[in-house]
C-alpha cells in the first residue's frame, strides 16, 4: 500500500516488525538481504529509527551468540533513547541490555536492569512488557541454578502470559531460551495448557528433544511398553485392517533395532526375508510410503543415504523415554553417592521412568524374533532400576517407597530372588510381619515351581521372621 500511494513515512517501523518477526521464528539471526533492505530504508531525520536502528542489529548479535557486538549496538541505543527522551524505547532497550549482561555472565548487572526496566513499564501500564520482564528473570535464575526463585518465577510469568493470552514475549523471545523454560514449566506441571498451546502455535522443536517429558505437545507419540499404540496429534491412529500390518510391523522393527540410523537392508532382511533381488528394496519403499501416509508427517521419519530413523523431535517413543530417564536416575545416585544432599530428583526420575515401563516391550509380538533382544533389555533396565531405587530408599529410611519399587519390578520378574529378599526385609524393618512371611511363601513357591532352591539368605531371612 506504502508503494502504491507514495507514502513511505512508516517504511522504517514496517521494515523494523518484518525484522522482529524473522528472529522470533529462528535463532540463526537476519539475512543480508534483509539488513540491506532494512539499512535502504533508515530516515535519519525520525529520531526514533535511530534507537531502533541499533535495536535490531543488537538483537540480531544477540541471537547469533555475538554478545560483544550485541552490547556495542545496545549501549549506542541506550544513549540515543536517553538523548531523545524516549522513554519506551529506553524499557525495550533495557529488556535487551539485560539478556546481553546475563550471557556475557554479568547476572547482577542483568537483574539490576531488568528491575529498573520493570518501573519504566510498571509506569506505561505495559503488562506485555511486564511479562517479557518476569519471563527473564525467570531465566536469570534458573540458569543460575537457583530453581525455587526461577519457578516462582516462572509461574508468575507463565500465568500473565495465559491472561493476557500473549503468543510471544517481546525483545526476549528467542527459541532456545524459550524451549528451555517451557520444559522447565511441563516439569513442574506450570500452565501446562497455556504452554503446550504456545509450543504448538510457534512450532517450538529444542535442538535436545525433551524425550522425557511425555506430555509436550508432540506430534506424534508411540507406546511400546505393555502395549502398542500410535497416536498422531493427540489422537490415536485405528490400527484395525490386513492394509495396516506391515507399516506398523515396519514402525515396530525400527523402534526395536533403535530408532536411529537404521540400515534399509537391516530391515528389508528382518521384515522380508524370503525377497530376493530388488525385491526387499521395493517391498520396504512402498511399506515407507504407506507408514507415513498412515502417520499423516513426512517429517516423522527421515530416510538419508540408505538409512531411516524416527525423527525424535516429531516422535515421542516411551522407550526412548524410559531409557534416558533410567540413565539420568543412574546419574543422579551417582551424585549422591559422591555427597550431592538433594535426592528429590532421584526420586522424581525413578518413579517416573517405573510409572513409563507398563509391561514388556512389543508384548503382542513376541513371535518375532527382533523383539527379543530389545525386550531383555528393557526388562534388564526396569529391574535394575527398581533394584537400585528401592534399595536407596530403604537406606534413606523410606521402607513405604521401597517395598513399591521392589513389588513393581517382582512384577516384571518373579524369580528374582533378591527382590525377594529386599522385599521380606524392607517387611521386617517395618515390623510387618504377616506380611513378610507371606512374602517369603510367595518366594519360595515360586522358586520352587522352577526347581531353583532358595539361597542361604533366603532361608536366614525365614528364620529371622519366626524368631520376631
Amino acid at each position: 500500500m506504502a508503494e502504491q500511494n507514495g507514502i513511505h513515512y512508516m517504511d522504517f517501523f514496517l521494515h523494523a516488525q518484518e525484522g522482529y518477526g524473522m528472529l522470533i521464528h529462528s535463532d540463526d539471526g537476519l539475512s543480508k538481504e534483509y539488513l540491506s533492505r532494512f539499512d535502504a530504508v533508515f530516515n535519519p531525520e525520525q529520531r526514533i529509527t535511530h534507537c531502533l536502528n541499533m535495536d535490531i542489529f543488537a538483537l540480531n548479535e544477540l541471537h547469533k551468540g555475538n554478545y560483544s557486538n550485541a552490547l556495542t549496538y545496545a549501549k549506542k541505543s541506550e544513549a540515543l533513547c536517553k538523548q531523545f527522551g524516549l522513554v519506551y524505547n529506553e524499557g525495550t532497550n533495557g529488556v535487551l541490555l539485560a539478556q546481553i549482561y546475563h550471557e556475557l555472565g554479568d547476572d547482577i548487572r542483568a537483574l539490576d536492569q531488568v528491575i529498573s526496566t520493570e518501573k519504566i513499564f510498571s509506569q506505561m501500564g505495559s503488562r506485555y512488557f511486564l511479562y517479557s520482564c518476569t519471563l527473564l528473570k525467570a531465566n536469570i535464575h534458573l540458569e543460575r541454578g537457583n530453581d525455587r526463585e526461577g519457578i516462582s518465577l516462572l509461574r508468575q510469568a507463565l500465568a500473565q502470559g495465559r491472561e493476557g493470552r500473549y503468543a510471544t514475549a517481546p525483545y526476549v523471545w528467542r527459541k532456545s531460551v524459550i524451549c528451555r523454560l517451557c520444559i522447565k514449566a511441563l516439569e513442574a506441571g506450570i500452565e501446562t495448557d497455556f504452554v503446550r498451546d504456545m509450543i504448538r502455535k510457534q512450532n517450538l522443536r529444542p535442538a535436545m528433544a525433551p524425550v522425557d517429558i511425555e506430555i509436550w505437545p508432540w506430534p506424534v507419540r508411540i507406546y511400546t511398553l505393555g502395549r502398542f499404540s500410535l497416536m498422531v496429534h493427540d489422537e490415536p491412529v485405528s490400527i484395525t485392517g490386513k492394509t495396516q500390518k506391515k507399516p506398523l510391523l515396519l514402525l515396530k522393527a525400527m523402534i526395536a533395532l533403535g530408532g536411529r540410523d537404521i540400515k534399509e537392508e537391516t530391515l528389508a532382511d528382518v521384515l522380508w526375508p524370503d525377497a530376493e533381488g530388488d525385491a526387499g528394496h521395493n517391498a520396504f519403499t512402498t511399506t515407507l510410503a504407506r507408514l507415513r501416509r498412515l502417520i499423516g508427517d513426512d517429517s516423522a521419519i527421515q530416510l538419508s543415504g540408505g538409512r531411516v530413523s524416527l525423527d525424535n523431535r516429531t516422535c515421542w517413543v516411551d522407550r526412548w523415554a524410559f531409557e534416558r530417564l533410567c540413565s539420568r536416575t543412574e546419574t543422579v545416585l551417582e551424585k549422591i553417592q559422591n555427597g550431592q544432599p538433594d535426592v528429590r530428583p532421584l526420586k522424581t526420575m525413578a518413579s517416573k521412568a517405573a510409572n513409563l515401563y507398563k509391561g514388556p516391550f512389543l508384548a503382542s509380538d513376541e513371535d518375532q524374533p527382533w523383539t527379543v533382544a530389545a525386550r531383555e533389555r528393557l526388562r534388564g533396565k526396569f529391574l535394575h532400576l527398581t533394584s537400585q531405587a528401592g534399595t536407596f530408599l530403604a537406606q534413606e529410611g523410606d521402607d513405604e517407597a521401597a517395598i513399591r519399587y521392589f513389588r513393581k519390578g517382582l512384577e516384571a520378574e518373579s524369580l528374582a530372588e533378591y527382590l525377594h529378599q529386599s522385599l521380606i526385609s524392607a517387611y521386617l524393618r517395618q515390623n510387618r510381619l504377616a506380611e513378610a512371611l507371606a512374602a517369603f511363601k510367595q518366594c519360595r513357591k515360586i522358586l520352587d515351581s522352577h526347581s531353583i532352591p532358595l539361597s542361604q539368605k533366603t532361608e536366614n531371612l525365614k528364620r529371622q521372621i519366626h524368631k520376631n
